[in-house]
């Protein structure tokens, strides 16, 4: 059996998301400490532990961060389970953090193998080996076909070398070189990955995982990869995913929720967390039939899910959307200016996302905006024209927030080339309480104008007279929508008077 020696010994694979912040989500698109509460679950980790153990590895998940996990509880973990090999997700500004975690595995067990996994390392394989001289190696892009021909390799008597996607430590004698295989292709059908639902069952407690905008408890479902859009700062398409959307089958994707629904009694809502849900209306469409032709329907409530969506969508695919139980959309409008959309390669324009917001508005449906500044050629004009923008778009909730620069993207390129930011030290890209910094100044707008307009922004939006009067609108003609809103602004509210303010970010 692929997977085991010859003596029918299976490889032991863990995967870790290692201890930092409480609520410190390496996952998301922008990890950090939000001010929500949010926290996302480790779905890439637990896609790839869906595959290896299909492939015939043994296999264990720990969220450390979910679970209020000590560095000490994963050395116990490690020790009693006694894996081959230690799969770690890691993110730019948690790389510090992690490779002192890495530091500690390896004085504990000096024959450990250790590989991180992410964008940061995708995109900074040779550097983050170089720092790290106990990190064994890393795996750059989409990891699932690296783990699975590494389990295949290891019990061939084989080493790494003909693993692709594989950066790793050669050593001959006293001699050590770092090693860069070819790159992995992208998988091609993703119904390769089991199912992840029962990997959360039997991992994780899903009761820990929370998202501001989305009803709680909450499962998060990956149902494709990859975006052809082509946003400057999106760090999952430029690094890890590639620009062209693959997604499960229709079957693959209703037998998972119908799983959900089944072994998941409290749920309330699935989150498909797609870069964009939308892009292939045929598909959704086929989904949306398949929902309700199966009459899905959790145990005490209908069933209910939201999606990222982007302009242009049209009002028939939204109310079809509707009609099998999405609720909300989340959706990047990013700027008010015509000008920044453009210097961003947003795909859209404002007139587009206006359309978008009254086809919503008409389907029923609930949409939570996300605006971006420090943008290029950003002013503070253009800022003032965003936050305008938000407000005469009314979405049910906002986030404002600046570009995080992260390696790998376009933009931190552009940052790099214009010398633009004003900290290269990754581990201060967070404050103590794990929330971001700013880290670029532009021409016309310093971080600290940056970080005190997204503080602004946010209070000024949420606070405005016609978004408190459909807030209380909505609390009389929708109930729980207006109290799930009233517990968001709750924890909001007691992080922005407990804590040093920043930008916010759900």
């Amino acid at each position: 059996m692929a997977g085991q020696d010859d003596d029918g010994n299976a490889m032991k694979i863990y995967f870790l998301n290692p201890p930092f912040h409480p609520h410190f989500s390496r996952s998301e698109r922008s990890p950090q400490v939000a001010k929500s509460r949010t926290l996302y679950y480790p779905v890439w980790l637990a896609q790839a532990a869906a595959i290896v153990e299909q492939a015939g590895a043994e296999i264990a998940l720990l969220d450390a961060i979910a679970d209020g996990r000590s560095l000490a509880d994963c050395l116990t973990w490690i020790r009693d389970g006694a894996p081959d090999l230690v799969v770690i997700e890691t993110t730019t500004a948690s790389m510090g953090r992690d490779m002192e975690s890495v530091r500690t595995m390896r004085a504990a067990f000096p024959d450990l193998q250790i590989l991180f996994v992410g964008s940061h390392v995708s995109a900074l394989p040779e550097e983050t080996l170089r720092q790290c001289p106990e990190l064994d190696g890393v795996v750059r892009g989409e990891y699932e076909t690296p783990l699975v021909e590494l389990v295949a390799a290891r019990f061939q008597g084989q080493g790494m070398e003909n693993v692709r996607g594989l950066s790793f430590r050669q050593r001959k004698g006293t001699a050590e070189t770092i090693r860069h295989n070819p790159d992995a292709e992208l998988l091609r059908d993703l119904d390769d990955i089991p199912a992840v639902a029962p990997i959360y069952k039997r991992f994780l407690h899903h009761r820990n995982y929370f998202f501001s905008p989305a009803h709680f408890p909450g499962v998060m479902l990956m149902t494709g990869r990859g975006c052809p859009h082509r946003c400057a700062w999106c760090v999952f398409n430029q690094t890890l995913h590639g620009r062209r959307y693959r997604f499960h089958s229709t079957q693959r994707i209703l037998e998972e929720f119908e799983y959900i629904i089944a072994h998941f009694p409290d749920v309330k809502e699935v989150w498909i967390d797609d870069d964009t849900f939308t892009v292939h209306r045929a598909h959704v469409l086929e989904i949306c039939q398949g929902i309700i032709d199966r009459k899905l329907r959790f145990q005490n409530h209908p069933f209910r899910w939201y999606c990222n969506a982007r302009p242009p969508l049209d009002g028939e695919t939204m109310l079809r959307m509707r009609q099998a139980g999405c609720r909300l959309m989340v959706t990047g409008f990013e700027s008010g200016s015509p000008e920044i959309l453009k210097q961003i390669n947003k795909g859209f324009t404002v007139e587009a996302a206006e359309t978008f917001m009254a086809n919503a508005r008409r389907a029923g449906l609930l949409v939570h905006g996300c605006f971006v500044v420090g943008n290029p050629g950003e002013t503070p004009q253009s800022m003032e024209q965003t936050l305008a923008f938000a407000k005469r778009l009314l979405p049910d909730s906002a986030q404002f927030y600046f570009v995080h620069p992260y390696p790998g993207t376009d933009y931190y390129r552009w940052a790099q080339e214009n010398h633009l930011l004003t900290e290269t030290d990754f581990d201060r890209w967070l404050d103590p309480q794990g929330q971001h910094r700013c880290v670029i100044t532009l021409p016309q707008v310093t971080a600290d104008q940056l970080t005190a307009f997204c503080n602004r922004a946010y209070k000024e939006y949420h606070f405005s007279g016609p978004y408190l009067r459909m807030k209380l609108k909505q609390l009389i003609t929708q109930p729980s929508e207006g109290f799930r809103s009233l517990h968001s602004a709750f924890h909001f509210l007691r992080d922005s008077w407990l804590r040093r303010p920043h930008a916010s970010h759900p």
